[in-house]
């Protein structure tokens, strides 16, 4: 397979795409809190056919990045779970699509050998550091990752055929519009600004009572509304409520009250409400920081802003169609995303 030479803004794309998989992923209900989905995995086999090897291991590197910010895990063994089992997955998928595809292997095969060595890291590292038997984690790793990575691989190969975005890349004549703050000319970055919505952003990415993160989603609300930020707030409304419902299909602890039959426990509602409240409050935060051009200009802020705004396009497009949702609607979506100007 001939690999591309791609564009930062191209790479700013697939690494918004890992970003929005790790928040999908996190906001997930998991029965072993290093379990994962692989849904940050869908850009990476994209990648893993087109890109050459450092854009594909810088791609990888900055999904690891995603997933431990996303789900708040820097510096814990959690985040030792994700960096050791994705860079096995990433080796294994890079040396598969390099020799093997699309004559011998294809999307599927790629995704289910990733995933295998992947969950055989995880339960490694599971026996090492937690101490837990292989037998009692290789069956709901294997099991999750099976069904997991043969439905990213599905949608992997359908996007691989269907996207124009993928033609346009392999043709040699694609590009994209890198979002950019524009910052006007003898206009000081607003350092203040910046240092506070960066301390913000990491208490409420650490705290761990709902005391502390409530407080900080409000504030994230009323900075935005106080400076005259356009945020989306249905969205938000309807995001927030799909993270706690389901949630709510993990339950634990004390039984609040049943529903049918189904009991809403203490910890799930706790659990799912923090998590939204968190999620969305970092969204705010950083539409704040970043739309009142806090940071000096350069290139690290330049491609975090690409990150977030792609991000942010996305979301914004599947929200408002939600009831849409299919294979074919997922790739027109991205291809729309990546069409337009920010």
């Amino acid at each position: 397979m001939r690999r591309i030479k791609v564009s930062n803004e191209v790479l700013s794309f697939f690494a918004a795409l890992c970003f929005l998989g790790a928040w999908a992923e996190y906001l997930l209900p998991k029965p072993l809190p290093f379990l994962r989905f692989g849904l940050a995995n869908f850009p990476i086999l994209i990648a893993a056919v087109l890109f050459s090897p450092k854009m594909f291991f810088s791609l990888s590197l900055m999904k690891i990045f995603c997933q431990g910010m996303v789900a708040g895990t820097f510096f814990s063994p959690i985040f030792l779970f994700s960096l050791c089992s994705s860079i096995t997955s990433a080796l294994i998928t890079f040396i598969l699509a390099s020799l093997f595809f699309p004559k011998f292997i294809s999307f599927v095969g790629m995704s289910l050998a990733g995933a295998l060595g992947a969950n055989l890291m995880q339960a490694f590292l599971a026996k090492i550091i937690l101490g837990f038997e292989f037998s009692a984690v290789a069956l709901p790793l294997f099991t999750l990752g099976i069904v997991t990575s043969v439905a990213l691989g599905f949608f992997a190969d359908f996007f691989f055929r269907k996207s124009e975005t993928v033609a346009k890349i392999q043709e040699g004549n694609f590009s994209v519009t890198f979002p950019k703050v524009i910052q006007r000319e003898g206009e000081k970055p607003k350092m203040i600004l910046a240092a506070v919505g960066i301390i913000l952003l990491v208490i409420i990415l650490f705290a761990k009572s709902l005391s502390i993160i409530l407080p900080i989603f409000i504030l994230s609300l009323v900075l935005n509304l106080a400076t005259s930020v356009k945020i989306s707030i249905k969205p938000a409304i309807i995001f927030m409520f799909f993270v706690v419902f389901f949630n709510l299909f993990s339950p634990a602890g004390k039984v609040l009250f049943s529903l049918g039959g189904f009991k809403i426990t203490e910890f799930a509602l706790k659990g799912g409400i923090e998590k939204a409240l968190r999620m969305q409050g970092m969204i705010f935060l950083s539409t704040w920081i970043f739309k009142n051009k806090a940071f000096p200009r350069g290139k690290f802020s330049e491609f975090l802003d690409g990150v977030l705004a792609l991000a942010n396009k996305f979301t914004e497009k599947v929200g408002k169609r939600s009831d849409k949702l299919s294979p074919a609607f997922l790739v027109k979506v991205i291809d729309e995303t990546l069409s337009e100007e920010a």
